[in-house]
């Protein structure tokens, strides 16, 4: 995957991964051949949020820390076959740095102010 310039918070695209995962119950629970066949005979839905290291015809390589200028942690890898639907977010920028000094959001803003209902 292409990275982004440098004015992005993070180096690659957010994405999110809509697929479907392999899943196994409680092994200590007896069921039915019926239950089985019709409520567990199914992948589970998972969403996964992360930034796209790379995509390819194996599946995606998604992560969600950045410790370094090329370093990563929260590594997930998603094989092709399970994806359901790739949800391009774009690249996040950094947001601008306001003039003012950070407000108190425990307290109501000022009478008058832009921030009033």
């Amino acid at each position: 995957m292409a990275k982004g310039p440098r004015s992005n918070l993070f180096r690659y695209e957010t994405v999110a991964v809509l697929w479907k995962d392999a899943h196994a119950r409680n092994q200590a629970v007896e069921y039915t051949e019926d239950e089985a066949k019709i409520q567990l005979h199914r992948g589970e839905s998972v969403i996964t949020l992360g930034l796209l290291l790379k995509e390819d015809e194996e599946g995606v390589s998604l992560y969600n820390e950045e410790t370094g200028p090329d370093s990563i942690r929260g590594h997930s890898f998603i094989p092709r076959a399970m994806i359901v639907e790739i949800i391009r977010l774009g690249f996040l920028k950094r947001p601008p740095k306001s003039r003012k000094g950070p407000r108190d959001v425990s307290s109501p803003p000022p009478a008058g102010s832009a921030g009033e209902t």
